[in-house]
């Protein structure tokens, strides 16, 4: 587990030391932390490292960078992952696309994930898929948006959200004005599309909307 930790620690260390870091415009960090195990046994100095390497060559791209994705890495814990990642949003001048997609997040991750997304808001496009979001989570994350993003895109299929998530994406319907792409796919709305139903009849900027298998019945 600590030799994994000090490959990926060097990985982001060569990229911070490199002069392409400077003009980064397209960063895809896939697989890490997935093999890692419990944190409980990793040795928290190495984590911290690693922490201290990941954070270093995202601020090191912030003025450049346009898409962020990580793909099967490791984001419920309080660990490298989300902190990180939070804690560099807000300096990023030019981020147009960040996917999340199996990084499992969770309801502590969405949280702090959330917060930090209020002060990036030049994102167009957040994919957080297959991410074990439920309704608390979604809430935290959409909460976080607000009139002045530009976000056009937003996916977040594949995840456990139910009926309790349905005020928040009435909230989104509402308050992005720039929104044109909804992807809810393989969750567990049910009976919240029929509070969806009644928020789209006023919507006139949304071009897209997939809900299919939500368990929606007759009725929704």
């Amino acid at each position: 587990i600590d030799r994994q930790l000090e490959l990926l620690k060097d990985v982001f260390q060569t990229l911070v030391e490199a002069p392409v870091a400077s003009s980064l415009v397209c960063l895809n960090i896939v697989g890490a932390a997935t093999t890692l195990g419990n944190k409980d046994e990793m040795d928290p100095t190495s984590v911290q490292n690693l922490d201290e390497a990941l954070e270093a060559a995202l601020m090191a791209s912030r003025s450049c960078l346009r898409e962020l994705r990580c793909v099967e890495c490791n984001m419920a814990y309080d660990t490298w992952g989300v902190r990180a990642l939070a804690s560099n949003l807000d300096e990023y001048e030019c981020l147009e696309v960040l996917e999340l997609v199996a990084c499992e997040l969770e309801q502590t991750g969405a949280r702090v994930l959330g917060e930090a997304l209020q002060f990036c808001s030049s994102l167009k496009q957040l994919t957080v898929r297959s991410a074990q979001l439920d309704g608390v989570s979604v809430r935290h994350m959409i909460m976080a948006l607000n009139p002045e993003h530009c976000l056009s895109c937003l996916d977040l299929s594949h995840n456990v959200i139910d009926s309790s998530g349905a005020p928040a994406l009435c909230t989104l319907l509402r308050s992005c004005p720039a929104l044109q792409t909804l992807i809810l796919a393989h969750n567990g709305l049910g009976s919240a599309s029929e509070a969806l139903a009644k928020e789209l009849a006023y919507n006139q900027t949304l071009t897209w909307l997939d809900i299919s298998h939500n368990q929606i019945r007759h009725k929704g």
